[in-house]
């Protein structure tokens, strides 16, 4: 549980994906670490006052027990890269995500090709002709299509994935608790049925 405080509050300091909460990690091991220094320490670490201020205030303990609560009213599970579940090929990234809240399951996505297609909103017949074809035919021969769940390509490609009765996995640039756009609804919930997963590095 506590291990778990300590990613989401890292999370909540240094953002999503940014090379300055890699090397941070580099230094430190865990961000447990982290938060057994003072604020002193922190500075003569190289900490900004912009940094030192959301140590202060929006990485605090509280609003991280706040997220977790939220996420288990909201029925979804987090996952840190302590967590046996946190996909492999993410922990070999630089600055991997710190937090991931999930719906639904990534299991086995670490043994199979996953392909992301990602695309236009407003995209052209020809466009979605070749979204479908592509992400049709390699759902069929096992690959799980990866998308982004926003109108246009990525709703023709994750739709696409699971006609062929295929996995497919939605990436939000949203919260968990969020469907946007909101005609994706029953698109997130027929994901979810047929064993893929809805994924975000944003709390609920």
């Amino acid at each position: 549980m506590e291990n778990r405080i300590a990613w989401i509050r890292f999370q909540q300091i240094f953002g999503y994906g940014t090379v300055r909460a890699g090397k941070i990690l580099d230094r430190l091991g865990h961000p447990s670490a982290l938060f057994a220094e003072t604020e002193a320490r922190l500075g003569q670490l190289g900490f900004t006052q912009v940094e030192l201020e959301r140590f202060r205030t929006t990485g605090s303990e509280e609003e991280a027990r706040k997220i977790l609560d939220r996420c288990y009213k909201k029925d979804c599970r987090l996952l840190t890269p302590d967590d046996p579940d946190y996909p492999q090929r993410l922990r070999e990234i630089y600055s991997f995500p710190a937090v991931l809240y999930l719906r639904g399951s990534l299991s086995g996505l670490d043994d199979c090709l996953a392909i992301g297609m990602v695309g236009t909103r407003v995209c052209t017949d020809y466009g979605r002709r070749a979204a479908r074809t592509l992400a049709g035919e390699l759902a069929e021969k096992g690959v799980v299509i990866v998308s982004g769940m926003a109108r246009g390509i990525d709703t023709v490609s994750h739709t696409a994935a699971l006609r062929a009765g295929g996995r497919t996995i939605a990436v939000l640039g949203c919260g968990i608790d969020i469907v946007y756009p909101p005609e994706n609804l029953q698109l997130e919930e027929t994901i979810l049925q047929y064993g893929g997963a809805v994924v975000t590095e944003y709390p609920p």
